[in-house]
């Protein structure tokens, strides 16, 4: 198993970066990565993406796993032809530091058999992805200019 974790802080509330990391339609406005998203994160449900990888926009879909809004706590899994071959978990966690700062970890795990065949240069692409996407996620919330769509439950 391949382990990859990041982390943040960001100088904004809680509630603020995690209403902006929970809504999966709102991705592509602002994750360097994702051109398409949709879906709901609810346990057990489906996400759809396409990501931008080698060059092109890959779709594929992800299970929820763990949404946990009041732990700040989401994960999903993505198995890439059979869990055996391949099979990756992305999870967030928010913790609060104060009013106005919160602190994101975030961890992809790859297990199955083409896991083994990771790279060094291939780990270290997608940590500097989960780097990016992290500070894109910064950036977002804590633009006090930038308003929050209305659908976007905290008001701001």
């Amino acid at each position: 198993m391949q382990i990859i974790e990041t982390s943040i802080l960001i100088q904004a509330p809680v509630e603020r970066v995690w209403t902006i990391l929970t809504e999966v339609d709102n991705y592509p406005n602002w994750n360097p990565f994702i051109i398409d998203a949709s879906g709901q994160l609810i346990a057990g449900q489906k996400i759809q993406f396409h990501k931008v990888m080698h060059g092109g926009a890959v779709p594929h879909q992800s299970m929820v796993t763990v949404f946990n809004a009041e732990n700040h706590s989401l994960c999903w899994t993505t198995t890439w032809i059979h869990a055996l071959f391949f099979k990756t978990m992305n999870s967030f966690n928010l913790e609060a530091i104060n009013e106005e700062s919160a602190y994101l970890i975030q961890v992809e795990s790859q297990q199955g058999l083409l896991s083994i065949l990771s790279l060094p240069s291939m780990l270290n692409s997608l940590r500097s992805s989960m780097v990016s996407m992290n500070k894109a996620l910064k950036r977002q919330a804590e633009d006090k200019k930038h308003r929050l769509p209305h659908s976007w439950s905290n008001g701001a």
